[in-house]
């Protein structure tokens, strides 16, 4: 009776644990074609304000070290996209806005002179 016991409560622990796994990569493969902003620092400073606003509002605001990038992932459908940039000198650096697919990636670089913005289908 015991090795019976012990083989089912098995059983039962797998269905479990591969049934979670499932739930998991289902969620994570169904999130995995959603539109993304990758804003990369290509200054010597730090900038220590970056902001994605999207059409319906701000998708992300955080500080970029010097030479790094930053990957933000959109809500689905058409968005407009513009990227903004608070210097270390105070200034405020924009891109313009762009029109981002509902597959599609914008890639933004911050450099000195400003902040320009492509976008890849």
């Amino acid at each position: 009776m015991k090795p019976l016991f012990s083989f089912i409560s098995g059983l039962v622990i797998g269905a479990i644990l591969f049934g979670l796994f499932g739930i998991f990569c289902g969620y994570s493969l169904a999130l995995s074609d959603r539109p993304a902003v990758i804003v990369r620092n290509a200054t010597r400073l730090a900038i220590p304000q970056v902001t994605v606003e999207t059409k319906i509002g701000q998708a992300g605001s955080y500080s970029l070290a010097a030479g790094q990038s930053h990957r933000i992932k959109v809500s689905r459908g058409k968005q407009a996209v513009r990227i903004t940039a608070r210097t270390t000198k105070g200034e405020n650096l924009s891109s313009e806005q762009v029109y981002l697919p509902s597959e599609g990636i914008a890639i933004g670089t911050i450099s000195e002179d400003g902040v320009s913005i492509d976008v890849e289908l």
